[in-house]
């Protein structure tokens, strides 16, 4: 899930920035909000709270995030967005949703049905063309390679179809989008996104915050994996904004302390890795930008902030060393180091991910050219449940646990297919570069959460739906 930023535009700037919407996008960009804004974001909130409220109205929202979507570019995106918030929230927060299953795919097709009925506004200043036509090249390639190889050929299709209209929807959205409906876009998701990480907050101390297996902390979220993730990603974008914005907003620190914090409480060490990874990123892009370009168009980090960061950590170290010592050790084996041995990163990594990465590199020896189909199961016997519709039989989910995301596109497309996604996914880090440092942050540290949760071809949440 590639939303919190724009990947494919330039930074915000240029005529036309408050034509859409007067006054919000530089309200909200330096983190105020004001109630006459309240309008860009009513219908969300209220699609939020029905699906808080109970089962039954849980349905009503997303028929009337379906209906939104149909308004426009930009409720068209921040519905995909909302259609992953209201399947991923935790059960023991706010119930089951009812008819989850169908009513995501009517949300999809109605975003989709919106963006490309539209076509590309007037004020768009992105030039995505080339990456458009890319994406959907790969996209029709995986949908034949479904009808070559695939032996589960409606299970494969559903998976393909699903993900390459959510896909495109997003990205020829985002593209086609004006410069200020795309800021208050970003802006707006950007805010469902700290509403989580905040309502998650009180969660700690309820034992509807955590799951039941394992006792691992989620917040709002059904999963300890994919709540430290979200905290991964929320914590890389606002340590960018940190610094780099001017001046810097006191509340951006408070929630970046809060996104960590829970990243380490809930043990999530792909979230760790997404943030130090996204990070690395950052300082990599502004070195190589301040080496290449004296341009002053997109944000640099302000230095004088990182020796602060530096110096508190310092003087957090001498005292307390032993203890955070410990505290990472504990969070890299989860608490389950038995006899007192500590393992590695790796070692952990590979405890948890071992038996999967065995079963796919078997396969890939098996299948190196034709792979195993999209979106099958390594092994049949741990294929999920199957639920179809009661009226055409059709496939509406089926649900896989890949775990490896690089693996699972070489294990089921094949080495060919796979070096053209690779590829494809490197073109789509490129065309984040021309956002500047946060964009580039936030697409490696979502990226990087792939490593140990194949999300990426997963569109509305579940991990392998």
């Amino acid at each position: 899930m590639i939303t919190a930023t724009d990947i494919v535009s330039g930074p915000v700037r240029g005529p036309g920035i408050g034509m859409a919407f007067p006054g919000a996008t530089r309200q909200w960009d330096a983190g105020r909000f004001r109630l006459g804004q309240i309008g860009v974001v009513a219908i969300p909130l209220i699609a939020t709270l029905l699906r808080i409220a109970s089962p039954p109205t849980s349905a009503a929202a997303y028929v009337v995030v379906a209906i939104w979507a149909l308004t426009g570019r930009r409720q068209a995106v921040v519905s995909l967005f909302l259609c992953w918030l209201f399947n991923m929230a935790s059960h023991a927060f706010c119930g089951p949703p009812l008819m989850a299953a169908i009513l995501r795919y009517v949300v999809i097709l109605c975003a989709a049905l919106s963006v490309f009925a539209r076509g590309s506004t007037a004020r768009s200043t992105t030039k995505a063309r080339s990456l458009i036509w890319t994406t959907l090249s790969i996209l029709v390639v995986i949908i034949i390679h479904c009808f070559l190889v695939s032996p589960m050929l409606d299970i494969s299709l559903l998976k393909a179809v699903v993900f390459s209209v959510a896909f495109m929807t997003a990205l020829c959205g985002w593209a086609w989008m004006s410069p200020a409906e795309r800021h208050v876009t970003a802006q707006t998701v950007f805010g469902g996104l700290v509403l989580v990480i905040c309502c998650s907050l009180p969660m700690a101390f309820m034992s509807a915050g955590y799951m039941r297996r394992g006792n691992l902390f989620c917040g709002v979220l059904s999963h300890s994996q994919e709540f430290g993730m979200v905290a991964g990603v929320v914590a890389t974008f606002l340590a960018c904004q940190c610094l780099t914005q001017r001046p810097l907003s006191w509340w951006r620190g408070v929630v970046l302390l809060i996104a960590l914090a829970e990243v380490f409480h809930s043990k999530a060490r792909i979230g760790m890795l997404a943030f130090v990874v996204g990070m690395v990123a950052a300082f990599a892009y502004q070195i190589a930008s301040n080496a290449m370009t004296s341009s002053r168009l997109n944000p640099r980090i302000v230095a004088g902030r990182i020796v602060a960061a530096v110096v508190l950590f310092g003087i957090l170290l001498v005292p307390f060393g032993d203890q955070i010592g410990k505290f990472a050790a504990d969070f890299i084996n989860k608490g389950n180091a038995k006899g007192g041995e500590d393992l590695s990163l790796i070692e952990a990594g590979m405890a948890s991910r071992g038996g999967l990465i065995a079963i796919m590199s078997d396969n890939i020896g098996k299948h190196p050219v034709d792979g195993i189909g999209f979106g099958i199961a390594s092994d049949p016997s741990l294929f999920g449940a199957v639920v179809r519709d009661g009226i055409f039989g059709l496939p509406i989910m089926a649900t896989v646990e890949k775990g490896v995301m690089p693996l699972m596109v070489i294990e089921e497309l094949g080495i060919p297919i796979a070096v053209l996604v690779f590829l494809w996914m490197g073109a789509l880090g490129i065309c984040a570069t021309r956002g500047g440092m946060v964009p580039v942050a936030v697409f490696a540290s979502a990226m990087a959460s792939n490593i140990a949760e194949a999300t990426f071809f997963s569109p509305g949440g579940g991990r392998g739906f």
